[in-house]
């Protein structure tokens, strides 16, 4: 049978204990789950919003995204390395949340990734290949895997 979360980003992008009444009320309505944005959240915030949720049974999903400092698909290894700290940083806390997944959208920077070579002002990946990322993504994976992730 299919599962159903809400994001609580209708409420909040804050990871906090004020979520605790609205993860109460989620759960009541009978909703399996409650997705939380990764943004600059703290590690103490994430576990203590993580252990209520498995307290009261809802499962934990997570989301994040990229911006142009560190964009895993830029042209510059630095910004790439930047895109790899943050989200090793990001895994972290999502493991923190006690999160099964991990979503985005975060293969790349927010409006850097062009299209069919339309270059927009991003990174064009028709020519030379979706490799660019790629040794960051086998990095990034293998990371997740090993904080309990089930899926990034």
């Amino acid at each position: 049978m299919n599962k159903i979360g809400f994001n609580v980003l209708a409420w909040s992008a804050e990871i906090s204990e004020q979520l605790f009444p609205i993860l109460d009320r989620l759960k009541a309505i009978g909703y399996d789950g409650a997705e939380f944005f990764i943004g600059d959240t703290d590690a103490k915030s994430c576990r203590l919003v993580g252990d209520y949720c498995k307290k009261i049974g809802l499962e934990v999903t997570a989301v994040t995204v990229m911006g142009a400092a560190e964009n895993p698909i830029s042209p510059d290894p630095a910004v790439r390395e930047k895109a790899k700290e943050k989200l090793h940083w990001v895994l972290d806390r999502a493991a923190d949340l006690g999160a099964q997944v991990l979503c985005g959208p975060f293969h790349s920077a927010f409006r850097h990734l062009c299209l069919a070579c339309s270059n927009r002002g991003g990174v064009c990946l028709v020519g030379r290949g979706a490799s660019v990322g790629g040794r960051l993504w086998t990095a990034i994976g293998d990371s997740a895997y090993s904080r309990g992730l089930e899926s990034i």
